[in-house]
């Protein structure tokens, strides 16, 4: 992020003189900003004065006129406003300790009234844990997250130090995904993992909207799908119209044919071998339901 110094110009200081002298500067620290602007060379006490005085100031006037303009929001008609102004303070703190990172603030905190944590994320080439302090989920994410569904998800509704207009998404539905990523879920229905489906069913549901209609939920959207199916009474069935119907309706009828069929011939096989038949009858049930449909 540029300092603010270095987007003013003479022109600017020469018109504003009688206003910033000597309500903000001294002649001294005027002349100190000019020869800056001018790309002259001080001397290392100059540079120190600079330093102490001038750039505090130049902060101070910042961070009150120029905040919103320092930082890029999305979907901020959902967002609670007393939390709008709590996420730039995190945010304008974040950076302090993170510097020249891409930080992005997203999740429940900026739209629900009641949320579990903060969740903040640094973009970052290098492999860092997570870790919380203070409240704070601070989550280290690979810039190769960029142009994911789930970075697409996160920053409809969030605050970041970066503009977000210019990442599009780049993954395309994929079958053996959606596939992949259902088997998890009835797996942990199964064996009643609740911590794990919830984090399963969310990458479903994400997976399934993007393959049914090119269309990315935001994060309070598939809080709120989740929410419905978990608490729904069938939620195996709910579950499984909702992947069945993503998988006929958009993808080459000739592939879907071949690879249900392959997996109900492999689905009957580990039946005879291990104990899960509740897991791999309702994986059969679905693929059989998905050949119906797309015969």
């Amino acid at each position: 992020m540029s300092k603010l110094w270095e987007k003013l110009t003479i022109g600017q200081l020469k018109e504003n003189n009688s206003l910033l002298v000597p309500a903000i500067f001294t002649h001294r620290q005027l002349e100190l900003l000019q020869n800056k602007l001018q790309h002259k060379k001080l001397s290392n006490n100059e540079e120190a004065y600079f330093s102490r005085t001038v750039s505090k100031k130049l902060n101070a006037i910042s961070s009150l006129i120029g905040m919103d303009k320092r930082y890029y929001l999305s979907g901020e008609s959902e967002m609670l406003p007393e939390r709008k102004k709590e996420a730039l303070k995190i945010l304008r703190k974040t950076e302090r300790n993170h510097k020249g990172i891409k930080i992005i603030l997203a999740g429940s905190f900026l739209y629900n009234k009641k949320y579990n944590d903060i969740d903040v994320f640094l973009i970052t080439n290098y492999d860092k844990e997570d870790y919380w302090k203070d409240g704070i989920h601070y989550n280290y994410l690979p810039s190769d997250s960029l142009g994911t569904l789930f970075f697409d998800s996160i920053s409809k509704i969030s605050i970041a130090n970066f503009d977000l207009n210019s990442i599009k998404v780049k993954e395309q539905p994929n079958i053996n995904n959606l596939i992949s990523k259902y088997q998890e879920v009835m797996q942990d229905i199964n064996q009643k993992n609740t911590s794990w489906l919830k984090i399963d069913l969310r990458d479903l549901i994400l997976e399934c909207s993007y393959a049914e209609g090119k269309v990315v939920l935001n994060s309070k959207q598939l809080k709120h799908k989740l929410e419905l199916i978990l608490n729904h009474k069938k939620k195996t069935e709910v579950i499984q119209r909702m992947f069945v119907s993503a998988i006929t309706n958009n993808f080459p009828s000739t592939k879907v044919k071949k690879i249900s069929t392959n997996l109900i011939k492999s689905y009957k096989e580990l039946m005879k071998e291990y104990r899960h038949k509740d897991y791999y009858g309702t994986l059969i049930s679905s693929f059989q339901e998905v050949l119906n449909l797309a015969s």
